[in-house]
């Protein structure tokens, strides 16, 4: 889980009242607190480090995250993560939950709450990335959005592999075409608009084989983080975010 807090910015001039302020990416809080949201001191953490980590705020490189668009905000990757370890029985991460409650790990100041997980389906072989995402407006309503994404990690099989190797050859024997038509009418090609637009979708294939390309990098590097896994969280963010550019890259 991981939630986003603002800094107090507000004003008003009405004594004794009460003001909320917005939250935006250059008013986002970024300071490590003790539990309870306190200034951070050398006392011991509690008996779960987790907690206490829960206070500490992340960056988004360490997590491995990506800026993400809410329905009434827009979110940096970073904040202040609570991660779920599969390793801890259910009645650690219940006195876990019971203690970030206490501390008020979620307060007036929250203004966004992520929910992130991935499923497994051993039948169809492939992952699920969810994102649930709940933002707390100024106005004390809570936007409620998510996404459930499917992946497949094992896609690279050989009947694939000979389409993509075909889609490759038919885009060579295009562009070869192209250049003997802009060879053949010269000027006329150029003020032929269905010229441009055959341009486009060549520049489209090659980024979307770029981008095939570089999800295969980050697909083993991911595979890598799966076999070493000890229990902690893995997250699919930057592999979903390149498999929906490449997706949208190819519907064109």
């Amino acid at each position: 889980m991981n939630i986003f807090s603002y800094l107090e910015t507000c004003k008003t001039d009405i004594s004794g009242s009460v003001c909320f302020g917005e939250y935006s990416p250059v008013n986002v809080q970024d300071k490590d607190f003790s539990v309870g949201w306190n200034q951070l001191s050398v006392l011991p953490p509690p008996a779960s480090l987790s907690v206490y980590n829960a206070f500490l705020y992340t960056k988004a490189s360490k997590i491995n995250s990506l800026p993400y668009f809410g329905l009434y905000s827009n979110y940096l990757g970073g904040g202040y993560v609570y991660q779920i370890d599969t390793s801890k029985t259910a009645d650690i991460l219940q006195a876990d939950f019971q203690a970030l409650q206490l501390g008020n790990w979620i307060d007036k100041h929250t203004r966004g709450v992520f929910l992130e997980f991935t499923l497994y389906n051993a039948n169809l072989d492939m992952f699920a990335y969810c994102t649930i995402l709940l933002e707390f407006l100024h106005t004390g309503n809570i936007l409620v959005s998510h996404e459930f994404d499917p992946i497949s990690l094992t896609d690279e099989k050989s009947l694939i592999i000979i389409f993509d190797l075909i889609v490759l050859a038919i885009t060579v024997l295009f562009i070869l075409k192209e250049f003997l038509l802009m060879h053949k009418l010269r000027k006329a090609y150029l003020k032929n608009v269905w010229s441009y637009f055959n341009w486009l979708l060549i520049a489209f294939t090659w980024v979307s084989f770029a981008m095939y390309l570089y999800r295969l990098w980050e697909k083993n590097k991911l595979m890598d983080q799966i076999a070493a896994n000890n229990g902690q969280v893995i997250n699919f963010q930057t592999i979903n975010y390149w498999n929906s550019i490449m997706l949208m890259c190819l519907a064109f």
